[in-house]
């Protein structure tokens, strides 16, 4: 299995026209961030809950003494989109809480930023790579899963390992893998066995799956289609409700519902996987140092990282740990 993973790394490297030397910066968005995780619930950032359910309850009431004059942005009912929303709500803080503790945590941060320079490497030849024949091969991811399900062999863990691998196609996983081939592969992590594989595992698509993110969709990009969907469906489906037939006002509803769910999940699950994948790492630390051995000056940048994003923390809720 060894000698098919070094083949197939040293196949894609006799074609990657790119050399492994990263660029000179990273940019790392900042904003309101939330509590370090414990082992304790904290309740007050289940404020949006409270919240929620007074408009709720203002709303219902409002609609029920002004009926609406034009046709519905949507079917939904008011319940069905206030939870929605909320559910919105809550992944968000706990996006944000994860962010937090990523910050505080150099081996997470420093795994974090190296995605972020592999993500500049992959978009300088993005076309060019997605255009080699042994890049759309993915017969070393086929091969990093036989490692996975030997040693995690149910059913459970290879569903969760085929959802953290949906959001990086073939060729960006095999440029994620390319790029670690000097440490993975010649120091001997992966033969030597000196970090679990499927850790390798977690770390090459962590990698390829931040890679796969374009630089101004950030950690929704896979709800984007839907979501410009669903604002070309939304008119037609008002238009549809107000003077339309039935079957056409049941079918363009069916359409948007299904949309506006679509685009809900997804937003909520990538931005939530990209900070929570990270963190199933059995070694974090050894990945982290593999990190530092493969990215030269890597500690640098995870340190003026760490610096200006814990000037810029902001806690968004209140409460013990």
């Amino acid at each position: 299995m060894t000698r098919m993973s070094s083949a197939s790394a040293s196949e894609l490297d006799s074609e990657s026209p790119v050399s492994t030397s990263p660029p000179g910066s990273i940019s790392i968005g900042n904003g309101p961030l939330g509590a370090p995780p414990s082992g304790k619930i904290n309740w007050p950032k289940y404020w949006p809950l409270p919240v929620a359910g007074m408009i709720y309850l203002g709303h219902l009431r409002y609609r029920r003494s002004v009926p609406r004059r034009l046709p519905a942005l949507t079917s939904m009912s008011l319940r069905e989109l206030y939870a929605t929303n909320v559910c919105l709500v809550l992944t968000a803080l706990e996006v944000e809480r994860l962010k937090v503790h990523m910050i505080q945590d150099k081996d997470l941060l420093t795994i974090d930023i190296a995605a972020l320079r592999l993500r500049d490497m992959w978009h300088v030849h993005r076309d060019l790579y997605k255009t080699l024949p042994s890049f759309q091969n993915p017969r070393a991811r086929d091969i990093y899963f036989s490692f996975c399900a030997r040693e995690n062999p149910d059913l459970l863990h290879e569903l969760r390992w085929h959802y953290n691998h949906m959001w990086s196609d073939t060729p960006s996983w095999n440029f994620s893998m390319l790029k670690l081939h000097p440490v993975v592969i010649d120091l001997g992590y992966l033969e030597e066995k000196k970090l679990p594989h499927c850790d390798i595992d977690i770390c090459i698509t962590h990698l390829a799956n931040t890679s796969a993110i374009g630089y101004k969709t950030f950690w929704i990009a896979s709800a984007i289609p839907f979501g410009k969907l669903l604002y070309g469906v939304t008119p037609l489906a008002m238009l549809a409700r107000w003077a339309g037939p039935r079957i056409l006002r049941l079918t363009l509803n069916g359409i948007q519902r299904a949309l506006v769910y679509t685009t809900a999940s997804l937003a909520a699950a990538q931005s939530y996987q990209h900070f929570a994948y990270p963190t199933t790492l059995e070694d974090k630390h050894g990945v982290a140092e593999m990190l530092r051995l493969n990215f030269p000056g890597l500690d640098r940048e995870v340190e003026d990282a760490s610096r200006e994003l814990s000037e810029g923390m902001v806690i968004v809720w209140p409460g013990p740990d």
